[in-house]
Order: C-alpha cells, then structure tokens, then sequence
C-alpha cells in the first residue's frame, strides 16, 4: 500500500559473497538455529533477540532456518521467482514479557537494478491483485524499499526491498488478523506468477 514505513537498516557482512553463494551448498553447520518459546529463530534461543544466522539457498538448514509462519512466503520468493532474501520473521507477540512485538516480514536482496524492478513490480501486481483482502483494520501489507548495509566494508551498502505485514491497531488484534491477510498475501504473489 502506500502507507510509508521506516525500519532502521539490516547489517550483513560481505554481502557480495552472500549474492554470490546464493545457490552454492554453503553449509554453515556451526550456525545455531536454536529456537526460542515464542517460535523466533536465531543465534540464542532468545525471544527478541533479531540477530539469526544468514544461510544461503543452497545450505540444505535453508527451510529448517524459516520460521513457520513465514517459510510459505520466503520459499515461494526464492524458489519460483529465483529471488534472494537476507531477512524474514513471522512475527512475535512475546505475551506476558516486556519485549516489544515483531511484525511479520520478508526482506528482498535483488543483484542488479533490473532485478529491483523486477521485484517492485511483483510486489505492485501482488497488492493490486490482492486488493481490499491486504488490508484489514489490524493489518496491512507494505513495501519498504531501503538499503542492506555491508558491516565488512565502510560505506558500502545494497538496496532492498522488504515486504511488511504491517500493524494498524492493537498488538491483540494484529495478531489475531495476521493470518488472513498473509494467506492473501502468499494467494496474490502465486497468481503474479502464472
């Protein structure tokens, strides 16, 4: 939609090498993957912690590294549209803590400026495509178009685009509403791809 967001930027180092080794048996066995209560997916095990190994599509823990309630979504960019992502999260509400919720999102990483479009323009047919079903009073599907900064070389950085589920009201009834409108989401990118 054409609400604007603004997230602080994701750092990954060397990224080249990650858009390089995309589709490369890159196996990370020491990359934790360990799981906390709330169902995050990172290096502790720890709800809100944001920091989670990167493994590239072809490390054969790529799925096992999706959290479920995203893991429809980023396969479907990644395996029928050929595309990489450096970022996803389905989510967390983290009840009863005093940690701050998470909203649920894909973060895209295209290689070139064609691919940006390329990428814009699926997103764009997604939403219109999806229409009023994107949006409910608790939710609503957002692009963020941002840059991937790389921490291994001063100055360096990549742009992105990232796809927000984003909040529209309580934390309560965002959650309660993510479902529906992520099944529309996942519904729409299918039907921009045949």
């Amino acid at each position: 939609m054409n609400r604007k967001l603004t997230r602080r930027p994701n750092t990954l180092a060397h990224v080249r090498d990650f858009i390089d080794a995309w589709y490369v048996n890159t196996s990370r066995r020491n990359a934790p993957l360990l799981r906390s209560q709330f169902g995050n997916i990172n290096d502790t095990g720890l709800p809100g912690d944001v920091h989670g190994s990167i493994l590239t599509s072809g490390d054969p823990r790529f799925e096992r590294a999706l959290e479920g309630g995203i893991r429809e979504l980023v396969l479907l960019l990644t395996s029928d549209f050929g595309l990489i992502t450096y970022t996803s999260c389905e989510g967390h509400h983290y009840a009863g803590t005093a940690i701050t919720p998470a909203e649920r999102h894909v973060g895209i990483l295209p290689r070139n400026p064609s691919e940006y479009e390329r990428v814009r323009q699926i997103l764009a047919a997604a939403i219109t495509h999806g229409g009023d079903l994107l949006v409910s009073a608790q939710v609503e599907c957002v692009t963020l178009e941002h840059y991937l900064i790389d921490s291994a070389i001063r100055g360096i950085s990549f742009p992105v685009i990232d796809m927000y589920l984003a909040r529209r009201s309580t934390w309560t009834s965002y959650f309660d509403d993510l479902p529906k409108v992520y099944e529309s989401l996942v519904a729409s990118i299918k039907a921009t791809s045949t």
